[in-house]
C-alpha cells in the first residue's frame, strides 16, 4: 500500500494544478500493520519518499510534514540535508518527541 500510494504521488503533481501545498505524505503509515511487518521503518521506503518528495518540490508546491511517523525509529538525517541543500527551510522536533 505504502509503494502504491508513492507512486501515485507524482502523476497528482504532474496531473493536478489545484493544490500549492502537499500535506500528509505520510497518511499510509498510519496504517502500517506492525503485528505482522513489525515497526515502520521509512529506510526501506526512502527512494519512494525521496521520488515523491522530488516531484512536490520540482512542481514549486509546498510540502506540509509531519515527520513523527517518519522519525520515530529512525531518523532519515540525508532527506533533512536533502532539504537543506535545496534552500527548504525545516525545523527540527524537541529532543523529547525524537525517540
Amino acid at each position: 500500500m505504502i509503494w502504491a500510494y508513492l507512486e501515485e504521488i507524482p502523476r497528482m503533481v504532474a496531473g493536478s494544478d489545484v493544490f500549492e501545498v502537499f500535506t500528509h505524505i505520510d497518511y499510509p503509515i498510519r496504517h502500517w500493520p506492525e503485528a505482522r511487518e513489525g515497526p515502520f521503518d521509512p529506510r526501506v521506503f526512502e527512494e519512494g519518499f525521496r521520488t515523491a518528495m522530488r516531484a512536490i518540490a520540482d512542481s514549486g508546491r509546498a510540502l506540509e510534514m509531519n515527520t513523527r511517523r517518519l522519525w520515530s525509529t529512525r531518523p532519515l538525517p540525508s532527506m533533512r540535508g536533502s532539504a537543506a541543500a535545496r534552500r527548504v527551510p525545516t525545523t527540527k522536533p524537541p529532543r523529547a518527541e525524537m525517540r
